[in-house]
């Protein structure tokens, strides 16, 4: 694609291509994390990519994909410390934020607004996840590390979010299985 070619999209139609490759680097970086959940390069790439995902949403107006990239940046940022250990349930609630993310940003113009009103509860329900895993919150997660910081409890996710959330939708896709869990 040559410059003159940019001209003819939509900024939500530039930030859709962004948000496909910034998904796709996340989605890759975690399935590897899975393997090596300490590995300098993976949460790197995730962070970068979550991080850039998220001022690609601010530019076009996305509030809820900032909030959802957001949390997912803080929790990389959180694991390339050292405070935060990636284990098989922190995983799938990061790859629930990204499975988020790319259905917020395959939306089309006319649906985007729906994310803030219809669907909020859906927002809402995996930012709280991931806020609960930077915190070392929640049924799977490890007891918080000293000096941690605590986040104040939040209500719980919807049954629907916990059921398709939790990352095994993007796993499963990546795996060639259709999305069943």
């Amino acid at each position: 694609m040559n410059d003159g070619d940019l001209g003819s999209f939509s900024m939500v139609e530039l930030f859709r291509v962004e948000a496909e490759n910034h998904i796709s680097t996340l989605t890759g970086g975690l399935l590897a994390l899975e393997r090596d959940p300490t590995s300098p390069e993976q949460l790197e790439a995730c962070m970068r990519a979550a991080h850039s995902f998220k001022g690609a949403a601010r530019i076009v107006g996305l509030g809820v994909a900032v909030s959802v990239a957001h949390a997912l940046e803080d929790c990389f940022v959180a694991a390339q410390h050292g405070t935060l250990a990636l284990g098989r349930a922190q995983i799938d609630g990061l790859l629930g934020g990204v499975d988020l993310l790319a259905r917020i940003g395959r939306s089309s113009e006319a649906e985007v607004g729906q994310w803030e009103k219809e669907q909020r509860s859906e927002v809402d329900a995996v930012i709280t996840r991931l806020t609960e895993i930077l915190a070392g919150q929640g049924p799977s997660a490890p007891a918080p590390e000293p000096g941690m910081p605590q986040f104040a409890e939040a209500p719980a996710p919807h049954a629907e979010s916990t059921e398709r959330g939790g990352g095994r939708f993007v796993r499963s896709c990546v795996a060639g299985d259709g999305g069943e869990p």
